[in-house]
């Protein structure tokens, strides 16, 4: 199992939940594109900006006959993102400015505290047979946001992939299996802010995995590389104890009962031991306590509301009603 629990909440303040989804939807939409759609000279391309210049120029890389480049001016906080067909003074295939904090990062850089490797500008990402360039766009602000995008550049430039690591900034990819078959790590925000603080808040460990098809392909979860051993007798009875004693002292839901129970229900969901997570709830839960139906049926429609639910749901066994018939909060939508 790939140990990604390294996956870090950044730390640079704090934002009331909303507020953080609503700015985080508000920049990522200036700074980000859509999946797929295709770069030519008449495609994206913002208009020409004084960001754009030379003297702020942050970084550049040459690869396969495109040259990109990364500005940043620091006055003014704004970024751009430049491909160019050849040189420094090509024609300009893709054009991206964004007028936040933020800034573009240039390929993946090697980082030996936390086992990124360094990834070659060019190397087939996808394992489709060509070249790639991995861009990250950083939107800024507290502990927010990344994107990671991958450019495909044969046959023709374009976005493939756009994947969204939100609060955490160590996201990464890496050949897990030594076979030039690279994968993408990173963590599960949905439950940030959910009825705990943000510190307190699970984040799963993702693997993910691309995967062709005939509408160009996507990322899944690959739960294969994600599933981890059951929880040995000495962790499940520390889990079971955690949340009685929680129970026992009277804790709002949100308080030390949500961490402690619902983060270990998280972990054991995305660990591949679902079976697992609903016995620890019903052997926890006081039988003289109401509302359990409801913290299930919550707990799964915020389940829900993850970007790899698709993925997710059939990863879940013997799921009970209460989790099968929850629906995503409204207030998320």
């Amino acid at each position: 199992m790939a140990e990604i629990t390294k996956g870090r909440k950044c730390s640079r303040g704090r934002l009331p939940g909303r507020t953080r989804r609503a700015a985080r939807a508000t920049v990522l939409a200036a700074i980000t594109i859509a999946a797929s759609v295709q770069l030519r000279a008449q495609g994206t391309i913002d208009p020409n900006s004084e960001v754009c210049d030379w003297l702020n120029l942050k970084e550049a890389a040459t690869v396969d006959g495109f040259d990109f480049h990364a500005y940043k001016d620091i006055e003014s906080g704004k970024a751009c993102l430049e491909i160019l067909r050849g040189s420094r003074n090509g024609v300009v295939l893709y054009r991206k400015t964004a007028d936040s904090f933020g800034e573009y990062r240039l390929g993946q850089k090697a980082n030996p505290e936390f086992k990124i490797p360094k990834i070659e500008a060019g190397t087939d990402i996808l394992s489709r047979g060509r070249p790639d360039m991995i861009v990250t766009a950083w939107s800024g602000g507290a502990h927010c946001c990344y994107v990671h995008m991958i450019f495909e550049l044969k046959p023709e430039l374009r976005v493939v992939a756009r994947l969204d690591d939100g609060d955490g900034d160590l996201a990464h990819f890496v050949d897990l299996d030594g076979d030039g078959h690279y994968y993408y790590e990173g963590n599960d925000w949905t439950f940030a802010y959910w009825d705990a603080s943000f510190a307190d808040s699970a984040a799963p460990a993702v693997v993910l995995r691309f995967v062709d098809d005939d509408h160009g392909g996507r990322y899944h979860i690959a739960m294969d590389k994600m599933r981890g051993p059951e929880p040995s007798a000495e962790q499940w009875t520390k889990a079971i104890r955690d949340a009685r004693d929680a129970f026992a002292q009277g804790s709002r839901l949100g308080d030390v009962i949500g961490s402690k129970l619902r983060s270990n229900m998280v972990h054991m969901i995305y660990t591949g031991h679902s079976r697992l997570a609903w016995k620890l709830l019903d052997e926890t839960w006081p039988a003289q306590k109401p509302g359990k139906e409801k913290f299930l049926s919550d707990f799964c429609s915020q389940l829900k509301n993850s970007q790899y639910w698709v993925d997710m749901e059939e990863t879940l066994e013997a799921a009970p009603p209460a989790c099968s018939g929850g629906k995503p909060d409204d207030a998320e939508q």
